[in-house]
C-alpha cells in the first residue's frame, strides 16, 4: 500500500479529477492522474486506446489465475453545454460549503475516487 497524500482523500482526488476536461472521447489527462496513483500503490495498469477512446486497466497482485475484485467506472462526461447556466464553472472542482461542483461530481469521477483510495 502506498503511504496516504492528498492525492489519494477521495474528495480532493475528485476534484482533481473534475478539473480534467474529460468531455467524450478526451480523458484530459485524468488516465495520467489515476495510472500514476495506481502505479505507486504497487497496481499493474495498462493503457487500451482503441478508437480514440482511452482505457486504463489496473490489476493488483502476480497471480492472473487468483480471485479477482473488480471496479469499473468512466471519467468521460457529457459536453456542458450553456456556461452560463452554471453557478460554478463545470469544471472547477470547487468544494464549498460540503458540496462539490463540477461535471462528473455525481457521474461518476466521485465513485472512481473512492475505488482507488480505497485501493
Amino acid at each position: 500500500m502506498v503511504e496516504k497524500n492528498i492525492a489519494l482523500d477521495p474528495i480532493e482526488l475528485t476534484a482533481e479529477l473534475i478539473r480534467c476536461r474529460t468531455i467524450t472521447p478526451d480523458e484530459g489527462g485524468a488516465l495520467v492522474i489515476l495510472q500514476d496513483i495506481l502505479t505507486k500503490a504497487n497496481f499493474s495498469c495498462t493503457r487500451l486506446d482503441k478508437n480514440g477512446v482511452s482505457n486504463l486497466f489496473a490489476r493488483w497482485g502476480k497471480s492472473k489465475n487468483g480471485p479477482s475484485l473488480c471496479f469499473n467506472g468512466h471519467i468521460d462526461v457529457v459536453p456542458t453545454g450553456d456556461l452560463q447556466l452554471w453557478s460554478q464553472h463545470p469544471f472547477s472542482g470547487k468544494i464549498e460549503n460540503g458540496l462539490i461542483y463540477g461535471r462528473g461530481a455525481t457521474d461518476m469521477k466521485s465513485t472512481v475516487a473512492s475505488f482507488v483510495a480505497a485501493s
